[in-house]
């Protein structure tokens, strides 16, 4: 048992280690030391979480994420890390920006929100797929009280949906057949 845990704590250190020696200087973010201790505080909570976290970073909207969220990345791995939104999803950037922008006033109205089986049509292997999710949009406040950058977890809940159109259709498939 012993084993199993320190084989998962290797596999999350080493993904951690990567968002850590990542060269941020290379972005209009700056060296991560230099970023604002919310911002940090930040991004340690969502690399250590186990449920799939993004960190859409102001001014330019760079792209953080730990290791839960590859699996929606898929082939976007590892060229999305430090990479804009816009760069990350093109395909969906009209979207998410808007929402990313409207966070912006969050620090007004002190809420974030919550969006439920949203439809994306996704690239992230190499085709356009339809991928259905649960996600939340939080801002993360710099000291001063402005927003700095806007947390997201996200569910994948694309099998759901397709599990429950499957059965709808065998429903009414099995209405016309026996009717």
């Amino acid at each position: 048992m012993s084993t199993y845990n320190s084989s998962i704590e290797n596999e999350n250190s080493s993904f951690i280690s990567t968002v850590y020696n990542y060269d941020w200087s290379s972005t209009l973010l700056g060296p991560m030391e230099l970023w604002d201790s919310s911002l940090k505080n930040a991004v340690n909570l969502s690399l250590q979480s186990v449920f799939p976290a993004c960190i859409c970073i102001c001014p330019n909207w760079t792209f953080l994420y730990n290791e839960a969220y590859l699996p929606i990345l898929k082939t976007k791995h590892p060229y999305a890390l430090g990479k804009t939104v816009k760069e990350v999803w093109p395909e969906i950037y009209e979207i998410i920006s808007s929402e990313l922008e409207r966070q912006v006033v969050v620090r007004v109205t002190g809420k974030g929100i919550f969006k439920k089986d949203v439809l994306f049509e996704l690239q992230r292997d190499g085709y356009i797929e339809e991928a259905y999710f649960n996600y939340t949009f939080s801002p993360i406040l710099k000291s001063d009280g402005t927003v700095c950058a806007v947390l997201t977890f996200a569910q994948e809940i694309t099998q759901r949906v397709l599990i429950g159109r499957r059965f709808k259709i065998l429903g009414e498939f099995g209405c016309r057949v026996s009717g």
